[in-house]
């Protein structure tokens, strides 16, 4: 992945976001193919591009967050914990009894997910081609 395709994320931003969307869409989930193979981390890189200043700098601090509060308690960077792992953290934030960890963590997912269902290759692999019939206008690119 060269940095020059890299719309607002840095290097590590884009290391962190990867690493958070392969645990959210890991490959042989629901359906072929998962985060890495579209590239997920770019497209959320190009989506979040239209965010104002101050949303971007939400968004990095909640990137940073994830990736440096296991240091607490696994002792590790959300970056270098196995997949199955991180899979079981984000699990931790998504079902939180502290409301707000909740909310933050819906949002990042819903902000990698939206692009990811844009992509061709994953609108074919859902059926969403075929049943858009003549409107396929009103489907979100990025």
């Amino acid at each position: 992945m060269a940095i020059k395709e890299l719309k607002v994320l840095d290097q590590k931003l884009y290391n962190i976001a990867r690493a958070i969307a392969e645990a959210i869409i890991p490959a042989g989930g629901a359906f072929e193919p998962g985060a890495n193979e579209v590239d997920a981390a770019l497209l959320f890189d190009h989506y979040i591009d239209r965010l104002s200043r101050i949303q971007f700098r939400f968004i990095k601090y909640i990137l940073y967050m994830i990736q440096y509060t296991p240091l607490l308690t696994k002792f590790k960077l959300f970056t270098r914990m196995s997949l199955g792992e991180r899979i079981k953290y984000l699990q931790g934030w998504e079902e939180s009894r502290v409301s707000s960890k909740r909310y933050i963590f819906i949002t990042l997912k819903l902000l990698i997910m939206m692009p990811f269902y844009s992509d061709d290759r994953i609108q074919d692999a859902i059926g969403i081609h075929s049943s858009m019939g003549e409107h396929p206008e009103c489907l979100l690119k990025v």
